[in-house]
C-alpha cells in the first residue's frame, strides 16, 4: 500500500460502495417483504454502525462542536436515517448512500439546534418575565460561553 493509500485510507471511516450494497439489499428485501405482506426486516448491524459513525464524525466538524447536546443531535441524525432508509432508491442514488445520509444527517443537526436555541429563548423570556435574575441562579449556564455558544447563521 503506498503512503497516498495509507493518508486516503484513515479518512475513509465508511466504504462506500459496500455501504450502497447494503442499503441496496434491504431496499430489495422490503421491497419483497412488502409484496408478500411481511413486515419489513430488520436493518443490518453494518447499516446501524454506518448511521453511528456518519453521525459521530459529522459532530467532530467545526461547526458542530462544541454544543452540550451533541448526544442528542446524534440520536436525532441515526433516527433520522432510519426513517428516511426506505424512501433511498438505489436507482436514481448514482451509487452514493453516503451522500445521501450525510445530507439527512447535517440537516438533523440543524434542526436539533434550532430547537435547542429556540427553547433556550423561551426560557430567557420566560424567566425575564417573571423577574428572575439568572446571573444569582446557581449552576445556570445562558450558552454565551465561548465552548458553546455558537451562532445560528455559523452553518
Amino acid at each position: 500500500m503506498s503512503e497516498e493509500q495509507k493518508i486516503r485510507y484513515r479518512h475513509d471511516y465508511i466504504n462506500n460502495a459496500e455501504f450502497f450494497e447494503a442499503c441496496s439489499n434491504y431496499i430489495h428485501e422490503m421491497r419483497k417483504c412488502r409484496e408478500e405482506g411481511k413486515p419489513d426486516p430488520i436493518i443490518s448491524e453494518y447499516i446501524g454502525k454506518c448511521f453511528l459513525d456518519i453521525s459521530t464524525h459529522m459532530a467532530y466538524r467545526h461547526n458542530f462542536r462544541g454544543y452540550t447536546w451533541i448526544s442528542d443531535m446524534i440520536g436525532d441524525a441515526i433516527l433520522n436515517c432510519v426513517q428516511a432508509l426506505p424512501s433511498f432508491k438505489p436507482e436514481q442514488s448514482n451509487r452514493n448512500a453516503f451522500g445521501y445520509f450525510s445530507k439527512i444527517i447535517f440537516r438533523a443537526f440543524v434542526r436539533r439546534i434550532k430547537t435547542e436555541n429556540l427553547k433556550t429563548k423561551t426560557r430567557l423570556q420566560v424567566c425575564e418575565h417573571l423577574g428572575i435574575d439568572l446571573e444569582e441562579v446557581e449552576g445556570y449556564d445562558d450558552g454565551n460561553s465561548s465552548d458553546t455558544y455558537r451562532d445560528e447563521n455559523n452553518f
